[in-house]
Parts: C-alpha cells; sequence; structure tokens
C-alpha cells in the first residue's frame, strides 16, 4: 500500500507542546509522533511575519524528543510560532513569549 505524505502536515494537541506557555525566555518543548521515527530535527523559532528567529538542532528518538529552550534575552515578546521539522514534515504550535527578564 502506498501512504501519501502531505510535505507539511499541521497537528496540534499532544503532537507538539511547548510549556510553560506563555513563556519568560526558557521553555520545554515535547514532540510526540506516532511514528517512531529517529533521526534530527530543526526546531525554529518563527515570528509574525514569519521570520525565523532562532534554530537550533534536536533529536528525534523513536518517535518523541524534548528539549528545552532558552531564548535570547533580547527577544522581543509577544506571539510566536513554534516549527519543527522532521524527516521534511513540518509540526506547529503557537507560543507566546512574556518579558524575558531573569
Amino acid at each position: 500500500s502506498i501512504v501519501n505524505h502531505s510535505p507539511e502536515v499541521k497537528l496540534g494537541g499532544e503532537n507538539l507542546r511547548v510549556y510553560p506557555n506563555p513563556a519568560n525566555g526558557q521553555f520545554m518543548l515535547t514532540l510526540n509522533l506516532s511514528e517512531k521515527v529517529t533521526g534530527k530535527a530543526l526546531i525554529q523559532l518563527v515570528d509574525v511575519n514569519n521570520r525565523t528567529v532562532s534554530a537550533q538542532q534536536g533529536i528525534v528518538i523513536d518517535g518523541y524528543m524534548q528539549k528545552s529552550i532558552t531564548t535570547s534575552p533580547v527577544q522581543a515578546k509577544g506571539l510566536y510560532m513554534m516549527r519543527v521539522i522532521v524527516n521534511s514534515k513540518t509540526y506547529k504550535t503557537q507560543l507566546v513569549l512574556e518579558s524575558n527578564v531573569k
């Protein structure tokens, strides 16, 4: 059987989570995939103008990734999109950044 994978998959709920949300410059990201894939992930923080303001690598093992993310101290507060790309599939969730003062 041929499975047709769309290049971009928008999934909410339990697939891609960030917490706490709103965040204060540091937060945890978890990705939980139904497919038990293992490989590299590209994690991007995207602003409302669709600019990637930060990017880093992560590792997905058996469909699961957990990563602590720290944003730049000068990162403007507001609404962002967390975008995680694994095996050319994209997962997205929204993130609200509040003041970054430690």
